[in-house]
C-alpha cells in the first residue's frame, strides 16, 4: 500500500504488519485526468506543481497533518496505474483500505460554487465515491474552499433521503459496515449505485466489489460483461434471489432478456426490497454454461410464462406479495426472462410445480429482439399429454431435457428427428406400467405414436423405452403405424379374468397458432370402471387449467 507522507509530501510503500494503523483518506470527484497529479508526476516538482490536483492534495495532507495523521491516501497518485497487476490489486482492496481509515476526508469541490448545497453536489453521481461513503468509520466534508461541513453521522438525514442508503450503514461505527452490508438484499444495494456514472463503463461494476465482498481480475474493454461478472461472482457467495429483482423498460412490450440486469440502473425501484424469509430456505442455484441452474416452483400464467418466485416484497407493501419475475420456455429446459419492464406478484397464491430449469444468462438486445419469432413457434410439433386423472400416476419422460413438466409436453421446435417417451402406473383393478412412446422424423412430417405396456406382447417395447435405447425404440414404436392424421388403437390383458383394455389416439391440433400432437389415452373394464387417462384434448385441458389459475394472474408489482 502506497501513502503520503503529510510531512514530506513523499509517497511511501509499505507492506502487511507495517502498513500504518491510523492513516486518513480522501474521497473527492477527479478533475480532468491532465489535471491530477500522478504517481509519475511525483519526482517531478515543475510537472506536479501546475497541476490543479496538486493543490487539492497540499490542503488534504495539511488538513490530516492538523489532526495527527502522519499518512494519507489518495487514489491519483498512491497507484501505479500503469503496473497493471498493482491497478487490480487497488480496486479490489479499496473498500477495505477506506474501511481501515481512521478518517475519511470527502472534498466536495462544487458544494458552495453558485450556491450549490451538499444535497446537489455531483459528488453523489460518482460511481467510486458509493464505497468511499460507506466503508469508513468517520466520513467528514468539506467545500471547495476546504471548510467544514459536516460530519456523515451529523448530516445523516440529508445523505440518506439523497442517496436512499440504509440509515443503519450510514450511521455504522469501526469495523461493523462490512458485516450490515450482508444483512441488506442484494438488489437494495444495487440500487444505491444505480444512479451513479464511471468515466469506463467497465468501473460500474469495479466500484461495487467492496460492496458486496467479492473479488475479481479487471478487463477493460469488456463493457457492459464486467456488470456480468459482478453479478456471476455474487451469485457464488449467496443465494440471495433479489439479485434478479431488476427491471429494465424496452422497445417491445415483449422482448426476452437473460436472468442478469445489464447495468446497476435496472435497480433503480428496488430501494424498497426486503427480504421474505432467510435466504437459508432459497433453493441453491448456480451460473452454468447453459445458464443459470435453479431447481424450484414455478406457478405457470394462462397466457403461457412461468411465474418465479423471488421470496422478497415491497416494504410498503402491506400485504407481503412475493416480487417475481416472468419466464416463457425456450424448449431443452432453457427459459428467458420475459416482460422486464416491471416486477411482477400473485394476487393469490398458485399451484407450483417444482422443476429444474436453466435460465440464460444474458442476451444482446439485438439478438433478444430477434427470438420474439422463434418464441411465438415454440410449440410447433410438440407431443401433447393432458394431465393425469386419479388412479394413474406419472413416473417419468424421456429424454428430459426435452421434457416441459409445467406444460405436460415434449418441446421439439427445431428438431429434424425426435424419440420419446413418458412413462405411467396404474392403480386400482387394473395395476399396470404402461409408456406412450412417440416421435418424428422429417421435421415433423412422420410421427408416429406407440403404447406398450411392461406384461403383455408389447412389453419388449416397454423393455426397450426402459434401458433408454431411443434409436431402437424408434425403430419398434414406428413399425406400430405412422400417424398421419386422427388414430386409436389398442391393448388387451385381463384381471381377474375380466379384460381390459387401453387404447390409444393421436391427432394434430392448434396450440397458440402451432401444429402439436395432442395425445390421448383411455382404460376401460368390462364391469363399468370406465378410468379416463389423458382422454381430455390437450388444448381443452390448458384452457381448464387456465380458467383454475385465473384469479392468480400476475399483477404489476407497485414500485
Amino acid at each position: 500500500m502506497k501513502l503520503l507522507n503529510c510531512s514530506t509530501l513523499q509517497i511511501e510503500e509499505f507492506s502487511g504488519l507495517s502498513i500504518p494503523k491510523s492513516y486518513a483518506i480522501l474521497s473527492h470527484r477527479w478533475e480532468a485526468d491532465h489535471e491530477e497529479a500522478t504517481y509519475q508526476d511525483f519526482g517531478k516538482p515543475d510537472v506536479v506543481a501546475r497541476k490543479k490536483g496538486w493543490k487539492k492534495i497540499h490542503h488534504f495532507c495539511r488538513l490530516a497533518l492538523q489532526q495527527g495523521y502522519k499518512n494519507a491516501w489518495v487514489d491519483t497518485c498512491c497507484i501505479n496505474k500503469q503496473d497493471f497487476t498493482e491497478l487490480t490489486e487497488a480496486i479490489n482492496s479499496m473498500f477495505k483500505w477506506y474501511a481501515r481509515s481512521s478518517v475519511c476526508y470527502a472534498y466536495l469541490s462544487d458544494v458552495g460554487v453558485d450556491g450549490v448545497s451538499l444535497q446537489h453536489s455531483q459528488w453523489f453521481t460518482r460511481g467510486w465515491t458509493l464505497q468511499e461513503l460507506i466503508a469508513p468509520s468517520r466520513v467528514e466534508f468539506f467545500d471547495k474552499d476546504w471548510n467544514y461541513i459536516g460530519s456523515r453521522a451529523d448530516l445523516c438525514d440529508i445523505i440518506q433521503q439523497r442517496t436512499n442508503i440504509d440509515k443503519s450503514i450510514l450511521v455504522a461505527g469501526s469495523g461493523r459496515v462490512e458485516g450490515l452490508l450482508t444483512t441488506i438484499p442484494v438488489a437494495r444495494r444495487m440500487s444505491w449505485a444505480s444512479g451513479r456514472t464511471t468515466k469506463r463503463e467497465e468501473d460500474l461494476a469495479y466500484c461495487l466489489l467492496g460492496v458486496f465482498g467479492v473479488k475479481m481480475p479487471l478487463l477493460y474493454g469488456e463493457g457492459n460483461r464486467a456488470f456480468i461478472r459482478l453479478q456471476e461472482e455474487i451469485i457464488k457467495e449467496t443465494n440471495d434471489l433479489s439479485i434478479f429483482a431488476w427491471s429494465a423498460p424496452t422497445e417491445s412490450p415483449l422482448g426476452y432478456f437473460g436472468i442478469l440486469a445489464m447495468s446497476p440502473s435496472a435497480f433503480e425501484t428496488a430501494n424498497d426490497i426486503v427480504l421474505s424469509s432467510e435466504i437459508k430456505y432459497n433453493p441453491e442455484y448456480a451460473i452454468t454454461n447453459k445458464g443459470l441452474k435453479i431447481t424450484t416452483e414455478t406457478s405457470l400464467m394462462p397466457d403461457g410464462a412461468h411465474f418465479l418466485s423471488l421470496r422478497c416484497h415491497r416494504s410498503s407493501d402491506p400485504g407481503s406479495r412475493h416480487l417475481g419475475i416472468l419466464l416463457r420456455d425456450q424448449g431443452g429446459n432453457v427459459f428467458l426472462r420475459w416482460k422486464t419492464g416491471r416486477l411482477w406478484s400473485l394476487e393469490h397464491s398458485a399451484p407450483g410445480i417444482e422443476h429444474t430449469m436453466f435460465i440464460s444468462k444474458f442476451l444482446e438486445p439485438d439478438v433478444a429482439e430477434t427470438l420474439v419469432g422463434d418464441m411465438d413457434s415454440i410449440y410447433r410439433n410438440a407431443f401433447c399429454f393432458p394431465p393425469t386423472p386419479p388412479k394413474v400416476e406419472f413416473v417419468k419422460a424421456r429424454p428430459d431435457g426435452l421434457w416441459s413438466s409445467s406444460r405436460r409436453m415434449f418441446i421439439t421446435q427445431g428438431l429434424d428427428t425426435f424419440d420419446g417417451f413418458v412413462q405411467y402406473r396404474t392403480s386400482g383393478a387394473a395395476d399396470q406400467n404402461f409408456i406412450v412412446a412417440c416421435g418424428f422424423t422429417g421435421g415433423g412430417a412422420n410421427p408416429w405414436v406407440c403404447l406398450a405396456a411392461d406384461n403383455d406382447e408389447t412389453s419388449h417395447i416397454f423393455k426397450t423405452a426402459m434401458s433408454g435405447d431411443l434409436v431402437k425404440l424408434r425403430k419398434l414404436g414406428s413399425e406400430r403405424g405412422v400417424m398421419k392424421t386422427r388414430i386409436a388403437f389398442g391393448l388387451s390383458r385381463r384381471v381377474e379374468d375380466r379384460p381390459v383394455v387401453l387404447s390409444l389416439g393421436m391427432e394434430t391440433r392448434m396450440l397458440e397458432g402451432q401444429p402439436v400432437f395432442s395425445i390421448f389415452v383411455n382404460q376401460r373394464t368390462d364391469w363399468g370402471d370406465l378410468c379416463s387417462v389423458m382422454q381430455v384434448p390437450y388444448e381443452e385441458a390448458a384452457s381448464k387449467q387456465a380458467e383454475q389459475m385465473a384469479p392468480t394472474v400476475a399483477e404489476e408489482a407497485a414500485p
